[in-house]
């Protein structure tokens, strides 16, 4: 199709040759902003990568896109230009939508990373694990006396920190000797649990 065919489409003429010099010339006269794409090996267009003339703004509200055979050939006249009408076709990147980051990605799982590293709010997974015993710590501590009834039905969203005091007792039989030192085992009373 030739250029002044696809001018004739948005009812405008012009009969200057589209190149580097005319460019900001047909683009008054069109009243269009007019951007020019070449498509990779894989017959795609990627909207910065495949960008071959044009500017990101423009006074033009309306845009006439247009694809090129060879991007060498934009200022010579063996170029071919052809219409692009669907804008499906352009490919574009993610772009992260926090404030101050300007990260960019063509992989959506990428891209989903990203943005959850990059959120202000942060998740946290915790995960107990307990090896042995399939009581869970809370219950062990309620069926040894140390926990109410009520807080095995107690639930807190939060993480929580807890702290216990112990009242030491010294057992003679349980020392152990190392080279230097000794070491010994003592009984513990608990004196406070605090969460």
């Amino acid at each position: 199709m030739d250029l002044e065919d696809i001018y004739k489409i948005y009812g405008k003429s012009c009969s200057l040759e589209l190149n580097d010099e005319n460019m900001d010339k047909i683009q008054e006269i069109l009243q269009m902003q007019i951007v020019i794409y070449d498509m990779d090996g894989n017959g795609k267009i990627h909207k910065t990568e495949n960008l071959v003339r044009g500017s990101v703004t423009s006074p033009y509200e309306n845009v006439l896109r247009l694809v090129v055979n060879n991007r060498l050939w934009v200022n010579t006249t063996d170029v071919d230009f052809r219409l692009l009408v669907n804008t499906k076709k352009l490919l574009s990147d993610y772009v992260c939508p926090n404030k101050g980051c300007y990260f960019e990605e063509k992989n959506i799982g990428n891209f989903n990373r990203h943005v959850t590293a990059c959120s202000k709010l942060k998740t946290v997974k915790t995960k107990q694990r307990a090896l042995g015993c399939p009581l869970s710590l809370m219950e062990t501590a309620f069926n040894l006396g140390y926990v109410p009834q009520e807080a095995l039905s107690y639930q807190q969203p939060y993480l929580v920190c807890f702290d216990i005091e112990t009242l030491e007792v010294k057992i003679e039989s349980c020392i152990f000797y190392n080279l230097r030192t000794f070491i010994y085992s003592p009984y513990h009373h608990i004196v406070t649990i605090l969460y």
